[in-house]
């Protein structure tokens, strides 16, 4: 029997570009702990790659696109599960 999780009561995940330092392009990623987090990127807004799938204990917590910089543009999005 599965429990549907009511995601309204879960803060929104956030995603923040920090810096960008020879082509890695480090980021926060913030939220409610004990979450699943998936960080995509497109370079088209149509396709989009995963890049990381978390389960972090404690956020915020950050990550680095160490490819970001093999791009001539590059977005971002991040999505929360169960």
């Amino acid at each position: 029997n599965v429990v549907p999780i009511n995601f309204a009561s879960v803060p929104p995940a956030d995603l923040t570009a920090l810096q960008l330092n020879s082509g890695a392009l480090q980021f926060q990623i913030a939220g409610a702990a004990d979450y699943t987090y998936t960080v995509q990127a497109s370079t088209n807004l149509s396709n989009w790659t995963t890049l990381l799938i978390t389960n972090p204990p404690v956020l915020p917590m950050n990550w680095t696109d160490t490819n970001a910089g093999s791009f001539l543009k590059r977005f971002y999005r991040v999505l929360l599960g169960p």
